[in-house]
């Protein structure tokens, strides 16, 4: 037992370090139709991915023990800045920590202002086919997942907000 234990800690360092280097923002080739998304937030309140039909959603599946993921919030606070005030939003999904966990990494690292949902039992993790952290995906206004990243991205990056724009400006 303790044999597979150690193979799957080394196996998940190794998809943890082969992420830190970022991926890239592809076209979403699974099934579009995005799963049920309903979690609560640090303060409790409820989030579901149904409420944000009128908006492009980017979704981002992390945990606070992932250096990736954690190199990456920056620049998704800035990415939500940047976005400030038109229909998009960013929802980060926390897998399988507390609350308790959660609130002590934030209070650790500079500020951020993002919405973090608790997936404390992996259901949504599971839902979603996450794999990897982080992994990502970026909803249409329309529900359909458009495009997904495996591995850490700089969000504000212009090839990405380039594509973010493109689904801002379709029509629903």
């Amino acid at each position: 037992m303790r044999s597979i234990i150690r193979l799957f800690i080394v196996f998940c360092l190794l998809v943890m370090a082969s992420s830190v280097h970022g991926s890239a923002l592809s076209p979403f080739k699974g099934n579009p139709s995005s799963p049920p998304l309903k979690l609560s937030d640090l303060t409790g309140q409820m989030h579901d991915l149904l409420n944000y039909s009128d908006k492009v959603v980017l979704i981002n599946f992390w945990a606070t023990w992932c250096p990736p993921c954690v190199k990456e919030l920056p620049s998704l606070q800035r990415l939500q800045s940047h976005y400030q005030g038109q229909k998009f939003a960013v929802l980060t999904v926390d897998v399988g920590e507390d609350k308790a966990t959660i609130d002590q990494f934030l209070n650790s690292i500079d500020p951020v202002q993002l919405t973090v949902l608790l997936d404390q039992e992996a259901k949504a993790h599971n839902d979603w086919k996450v794999y990897v952290f982080p992994t990502s995906f970026l909803i249409d206004r329309n529900g359909a997942i458009r495009y997904g990243a495996v591995g850490a991205l700089e969000w504000d990056d212009p090839a990405v907000t380039s594509i973010i724009d493109k689904l801002l400006s379709e029509e629903e």
